[in-house]
């Protein structure tokens, strides 16, 4: 009874924590990837250390940035009447976890089903800002997730079976894409 309860009140909070983020955000015209990589810090941070120490990816952080970006995307979409941006945002967010669905499928164990589930909350975030940046992110991870790989083998850190948590480099990709956002609309 006590774990329902609990669990209920962390997913209402995270869900009104990225509300009130945006809310703030309106009122004091911050661009709106701003809120988004405020959420990607708060969250993406224990995410990278939990999965560079773990290899893995904690439901519970990936969920919490899921509904913290889920309602900082409603409350966006209704407070600037876009609300196509919404739609965007569901499609971003299928489209990404279906993507790293197929690529964990063909890597035969390469990839996780935490960076499938991490998939979720980024694609959500990117496709609220359009299917460019949902390419952006994912350019921006592979590409930078690959040539880190490629420097743990020639320097003899890793070899072709290390496990390397991938999920850093998602994240690092989706903060990249929403700073680069930041910076278009701010000039």
């Amino acid at each position: 009874m006590i774990e329902k309860i609990s669990r209920s009140v962390l997913v209402l909070t995270t869900f009104i924590f990225g509300v009130s983020l945006d809310l703030l955000a309106t009122l004091d015209k911050w661009p709106t990837p701003i809120t988004f990589i405020i959420l990607l810090i708060t969250f993406g941070i224990p995410l990278s250390v939990f999965d560079i120490r773990h290899h893995r990816l904690p439901n519970v952080l990936t969920g919490a940035l899921f509904l913290s970006s889920l309602g900082a995307a409603i409350t966006s979409s209704i407070l600037h009447h876009e609300k196509h941006h919404l739609v965007l945002s569901f499609c971003g967010a299928i489209a990404m976890t279906a993507f790293y669905l197929l690529l964990t499928l063909l890597s035969g164990g390469g990839l996780g089903m935490g960076d499938v589930k991490l998939a979720a909350p980024l694609g959500l975030i990117s496709g609220f800002f359009g299917l460019q940046a949902i390419w952006i992110t994912n350019f921006i991870a592979i590409s930078v997730g690959t040539i880190f790989s490629i420097g743990l083998l020639l320097f003899a850190r890793a070899g072709v079976k290390s496990a390397i948590p991938f999920g850093p480099f998602m994240l690092f990709g989706q903060l990249l894409c929403l700073i680069l956002l930041t910076q278009q609309r701010l000039q």
